[in-house]
């Protein structure tokens, strides 16, 4: 079992983002040894701090703050 800290995630949402679908999952299986790398894609994507834009078929990563309640 392949271990893919959320520090990591960045990195592959990089080779995600630049080089395409395929490019990220065969990273994650040379460099974690991932089986099934879709999986962790998939989780990134529903991690808070990334969203994936259909249209633009890419991973935005949200590093602003979430906003404090004013009431």
């Amino acid at each position: 079992m392949a271990n893919v800290r959320r520090s990591d995630y960045e990195n592959i949402v990089q080779v995600f983002n630049e080089s395409g679908n395929k490019a990220a999952f065969e990273y994650l299986q040379q460099n974690f040894g991932v089986k099934y790398p879709r999986d962790v894609i998939t989780r990134i994507k529903k991690t808070p701090g990334y969203s994936y834009d259909p249209v633009t078929k890419k991973i935005n990563i949200d590093l602003s703050e979430p906003e404090e309640a004013i009431f």
